[in-house]
């Protein structure tokens, strides 16, 4: 058996590095995927195209993955992403309504409707828990004019 006869089985989908530079990134949704990883159950990848950063250069392609096994507010933080995105493409949605069928939806299709979104995704210092894990805040918002301006989203 030759070392490729299995290559028609693997996938070429690469994803970007992942989001956790510290600041406050204007970006667009350019993917969104739900993966197996190897060791960690389902992964909600995310991938964003930065627009604006005070820590980024414009342009760049990241991913922010949060492991739905292991992570206890991982389902909060992509429900989140999930409401700003919808709100920042006009589009009312109650928290309510973010379901496991709105989220397989949104993954079936890469993003589907909430690829190109414009959201704010700020990333705070690494902070040591109580019990000395590391914790990094991520929050994610609607972008407000001044994040806005200056931005060609033709």
């Amino acid at each position: 058996m030759g070392a490729y006869d299995q290559i028609s089985n693997a996938t070429a989908e690469g994803r970007f590095p992942f989001l956790n530079t510290p600041g406050r990134h204007v970006c667009a949704i350019a993917g969104w995927k739900c993966r197996p990883t190897r060791k960690h159950g389902d992964g909600d990848f995310c991938d964003f195209k930065v627009l604006k950063s005070d820590t980024l250069p414009a342009g760049t392609h990241v991913t922010r993955l949060r492991l739905l096994a292991r992570e206890g507010n991982a389902l909060s933080e992509v429900k989140r992403r999930v409401m700003v995105a919808y709100s920042s493409k006009g589009i009312p949605l109650a928290e309510a309504d973010v379901t496991g069928a709105v989220m397989q939806k949104i993954v079936d299709n890469d993003g589907g409707l909430l690829k190109g979104a414009v959201v704010v995704v700020e990333v705070g210092q690494p902070l040591r828990t109580k019990t000395g894990s590391e914790f990094t805040p991520v929050n994610y918002f609607v972008p407000t004019d001044r994040d806005l301006s200056d931005l060609d989203l033709e």
